[in-house]
């Protein structure tokens, strides 16, 4: 009898070891106290973790890693850790971002504040999975890698999801832009590009993803400049270049 298990046992233990070891993403949720910190988890929760079975399954990292819902102000803002290999959201930020919405005219007609807040919410969760993608992956950044993040996150969202979600995704940028008075020399040195740029490059990704659907956003003055035809390219380029790096990652698994 023995002679027949060991066989089997040693095939099997080969077998396993042959498989791809794939690092899970998951999410926890701090329980929320305030009133405020409890519709922010109820408006996020579900898409949350939809979010994690996506990248599970299509963009894998190689270690563990943990999103955190947490309680309170941080002031960080959403942010990856890379000491603790967490992604850090704080209810505070969802709640601001619904507030934000609250009082500003949605982007496309009929959107409630919660959707726009729901879309703009996942694609600051896609922003920093791309910095723990890249660096758990130990893949260079050839430029900034804040731009490259937010390319990941818009075409991630037009590729999985839709590409009017990801219009209303970055208009946290545009909203954050209205508040800004004047512009410092200090803000020009910062990591992240401004919040116009951010929200003008995203644009620019949406509309070369479907110019016809979103041939309103280009106005004779960004014809004149030719973005009408380098915004299609620069989708193509994106999303050519990215999934050549998930493609080449998810073959390492």
């Amino acid at each position: 009898m023995r002679t027949v298990l060991f066989p089997v046992l040693f095939t099997a233990v080969l077998f396993l070891m042959s498989l791809p070891l794939r690092a899970e993403t998951n999410a926890i949720f701090e329980a929320p106290k305030t009133e405020n910190e409890k519709s922010a988890k109820a408006l996020i929760e579900v898409l949350s973790l939809e979010m994690v079975k996506l990248v599970n399954q299509e963009a894998p990292v190689s270690e563990p890693l943990t999103i955190h819902y947490t309680r309170g102000e941080n002031a960080y803002g959403p942010h990856y850790d890379p000491s603790k290999n967490t992604i850090n959201m704080p209810y505070g930020f969802i709640h601001y971002a619904l507030d934000k919405f609250n009082n500003a005219k949605p982007s496309i007609d009929g959107l409630t504040p919660e959707a726009a807040t729901q879309a703009a919410i996942l694609h600051t969760l896609f922003h920093e999975y791309g910095h723990a993608y890249l660096y758990l992956w130990d893949f260079p950044v050839l430029g900034k890698e804040e731009d490259a993040v937010d390319s990941f996150a818009t075409l991630m969202m037009i590729i999985f999801y839709d590409a009017e979600t990801a219009f209303t995704g970055v208009d946290l940028f545009a909203l954050e832009d209205s508040d800004v008075e004047f512009i410092e020399d200090t803000d020009m040195w910062g990591e992240h590009s401004l919040d116009a740029q951010r929200y003008s490059r995203s644009l620019c990704m949406i509309y070369g993803s479907d110019p016809s659907a979103f041939a309103d956003l280009m106005d004779d003055n960004l014809v004149e400049a030719e973005r009408d035809v380098f915004c299609p390219y620069e989708f193509q380029t994106q999303k050519r270049n990215w999934f050549r790096v998930i493609d080449m990652n998810n073959e390492k698994q």
